[in-house]
């Protein structure tokens, strides 16, 4: 059990006018204080058993706390602080070790209820200033399997895949539209599905060593936004690395979404006020040189 204790103390201060705008329609004022305290108990409980000496069956509940904290652009003083956000998670698993340890395959089920969810938003109206708020409820559940693989000496393969369906079941704010009710929706962040493939090959050749590796990460469309207006379609990222070493020294020379896939990497929507995305990084080459001493 965990007991967490969060104190948030924020100021702002722009160049000393008396005041100023942001944003264009709300007056902030130039100098802005506020304090706020959490705490919270987190108890988690946990059992396993080990059926044989290649399975191991386990269940887990716990308690999930984010802190609350304050939102700086705003006047009005009922939406300056936010409150914690909390969560119960429930857990069952499974995991194995096969084939003379050459196999090992892991399956997790999963159910985790949101409770006080803190969600970026419109909290003015009158001014339309922005900022977090617990106006959200939800669910969710699914699957994840894990597995890795030896196939020959030096080489491993991995194979990862996971199910997720969520719901909102309770998300209802006032945007520039009029009501927005979002229940129903799926959450953010939240493909149904999602995996990846990989080999990993490492050779010793003398003081030599190499490491040659393969990944393909794979998830289907997803919103970024709770009112599912801002999607991102099914895309998959095809990845590599090539290290070598010598005693101390290793060179690393990688690769990163070596398909050039364009996709959006991080978006939102705000109660109907509009949509914001980032494009995810083009194909990436790099470097890394590390010395052990």
């Amino acid at each position: 059990m965990e007991r967490n204790h969060t104190t948030v103390d924020k100021s702002f201060l722009r160049n000393g006018d008396p005041h100023y705008a942001f944003p264009a329609l709300g007056l902030i004022p130039a100098r802005f204080n506020e304090m706020a305290a959490y705490s919270a108990i987190s108890p988690k409980v946990g059992l396993s058993y080990q059926m044989t000496p290649e399975i191991m069956t386990y269940a887990n509940v716990a308690r999930g706390y984010r802190p609350g904290g304050i939102n700086p652009f705003t006047t009005d003083v009922n939406t300056m602080v936010f409150d914690p956000e909390f969560s119960w998670n429930y857990e069952v698993g499974l995991k194995t070790t096969l084939w003379n340890k050459r196999l090992r395959a892991n399956l997790t089920g999963f159910y985790i209820d949101y409770e006080g969810q803190q969600l970026f938003t419109l909290i003015d109206l009158n001014t339309f200033n922005f900022g977090r708020d617990n106006i959200g409820r939800s669910i969710s559940y699914g699957l994840e399997l894990e597995t890795e693989w030896l196939i020959l000496s030096g080489l491993t393969a991995t194979a990862n895949l996971g199910y997720l369906e969520t719901e909102i079941t309770d998300f209802k704010v006032i945007g520039f539209a009029g009501e927005v009710n979002n229940r129903g929706n799926r959450q953010g962040y939240s493909p149904q599905w999602n995996g990846n493939l990989g080999l990993n090959y490492q050779k010793k050749l003398g003081q030599i060593s190499l490491g040659i590796t393969v990944d393909y990460q794979y998830q289907t469309a997803m919103f970024f936004d709770p009112e599912n207006n801002l999607e991102q379609e099914a895309y998959g990222l095809l990845n590599s690395r090539l290290t070598i070493g010598y005693k101390g020294v290793t060179l690393g020379l990688w690769a990163q979404n070596l398909t050039n896939e364009v996709y959006f990497s991080y978006g939102y929507g705000i109660s109907g006020g509009g949509l914001f995305a980032s494009y995810g990084l083009p194909r990436t080459l790099g470097s890394t040189l590390t010395l052990k001493f």
